[in-house]
């Protein structure tokens, strides 16, 4: 899927200990997480 290999990336990114990328990280997960949810509400309408 397209999504995994940018994550592993956010992921490698955010194990160096920057305050940004792991910043990063958690947006990009908060966000990725909601809009599945969100899509998935809308098809059990």
């Amino acid at each position: 899927m397209y999504g995994k290999k940018q994550n592993l990336k956010a992921l490698e990114r955010a194990s160096q200990g920057t305050l940004a990328s792991r910043l990063y990280l958690i947006i990009h997960t908060y966000f990725w997480s909601t809009h599945k949810a969100f899509a998935r509400w809308m098809n059990d309408r």
